[in-house]
């Protein structure tokens, strides 16, 4: 399942951020409004769960209390709001990608190719963009991660097929996100000497086919 490669991606960007291997994507993450933070459910709670729930736990030693840990310890600063929206916009690109997938009544099969490497191509410009400095092996992780399922699918012929019987795609799209014999050409310049012309490696799968 295509979605569920999407979400191995998701899980491993995860598992950097929260040190956490086995996480959900949390409802708060995708209500959360940088504009409302004070008022959003989570925030609401720890304001008043001190008040009406006592510590959250107590630490002792040799049967002594030595420390209260209340509710509001959790509290998200600004800082930590802010570290909360970068991931959202961050499992936001994996969400969108999900949904190409999920359809009743058309066929999804020719979307594999390019909107895995539109994933891909979006992690890679937040890796790139300062603004996720922060976030730089989370998203390694997750490029790592879907460029596996990714670079498997050259060997599986459904998938090119279903871009050649695409009325816009066909194989165009081959030849412009991996290559033909021009890039070849270029990489083999390069001292890239085993470049493969991609362009006529699909041209194969459908000749055998």
């Amino acid at each position: 399942c295509l979605g569920h490669v999407v979400n191995l991606g998701a899980v491993n960007v995860m598992s950097h951020i929260t040190n956490i291997g086995n996480v959900e994507m949390a409802t708060a993450i995708w209500e959360f409004d940088p504009a409302l933070k004070d008022n959003c459910p989570l925030a609401l709670f720890l304001n008043g769960a001190d008040e009406l729930f006592g510590p959250i736990t107590t630490l002792r030693k040799k049967g002594q209390i030595v420390k209260h840990i209340e509710w509001a310890t959790f509290k998200l600063v600004d800082e930590d709001w802010a570290c909360v929206g970068n991931t959202r916009d961050i499992l936001t690109d994996a969400n969108n990608i999900q949904q190409v997938f999920s359809s009743d009544k058309h066929p999804t099969l020719w979307r594999a190719l390019p909107a895995l490497k539109q994933l891909l191509s979006t992690w890679e410009k937040k890796k790139d963009d300062p603004h996720y400095a922060l976030y730089i092996e989370a998203l390694e992780a997750g490029i790592a991660k879907i460029l596996k399922y990714y670079l498997m699918l050259d060997t599986k012929s459904a998938f090119v097929l279903a871009l050649l019987l695409h009325p816009y795609f066909k194989l165009h799209y081959i030849e412009m996100a991996w290559g033909g014999e021009a890039e070849q050409d270029a990489e083999r310049a390069a001292g890239k000497l085993d470049a493969k012309n991609w362009y006529d490696k699909a041209m194969q799968i459908v000749e055998d086919a």
